[in-house]
């Protein structure tokens, strides 16, 4: 099998995203099929969620970018560890799918991923807020701005702050 690899700065363990583009109606069985095969969980990238009211929990603000969703249905990526006969995995997964929905055999793609730096790696989702012209909350890793008129709220992102 031959699958398509991505650049990362991290070295270390392998691992395969797969991923099926399904309906609403069958994103749960997907889903299942992913868990059975042996992933820890799932990654559900549903096209209605950039459109969903955001639910406030401890103060935290987000945007998400609808072009990162797909125009209808649920991406739907599942996680195998790199090791002896993961392809027989993948293949077993792939029947499945497409005995669920034969017409879909173009949205399933399996990438090969190096292991990340996860404790570093999730800060590159966070932006600087600014609140008025003149006040920015910002992350304390990103570099203090220089502008004289503009007040800095330097914050670690997290669950709780006190």
């Amino acid at each position: 099998m031959n699958f398509d690899k991505k650049e990362s700065r991290a070295e270390g363990m392998e691992w395969l995203e797969i991923s099926y583009h399904t309906t609403e109606e069958n994103y749960e069985l997907v889903s299942q099929i992913f868990i059975d095969a042996g992933s820890y969980g799932v990654l559900l990238e549903d096209s209605k969620t950039p459109y969903e009211l955001p639910e406030d929990r401890f103060g935290e603000i987000y945007r998400l970018n609808a072009d990162e969703y797909p125009k209808d249905g649920v991406i739907v990526k599942g996680y195998l560890a790199v090791v002896p006969q993961v392809e027989v995995t993948v293949d077993t997964v792939k029947t499945k799918l497409f005995n669920l929905a034969p017409e879909a055999a173009a949205s399933f793609t399996v990438t090969t991923l190096a292991e990340e730096d996860w404790e570093h790696s999730w800060k590159e989702h966070y932006q600087p807020i600014h609140v008025t012209k003149n006040l920015v909350i910002k992350p304390s890793w990103l570099e203090k701005s220089n502008e004289e008129h503009i007040i800095e709220i330097l914050l670690d992102p997290g669950m709780a702050f006190g």
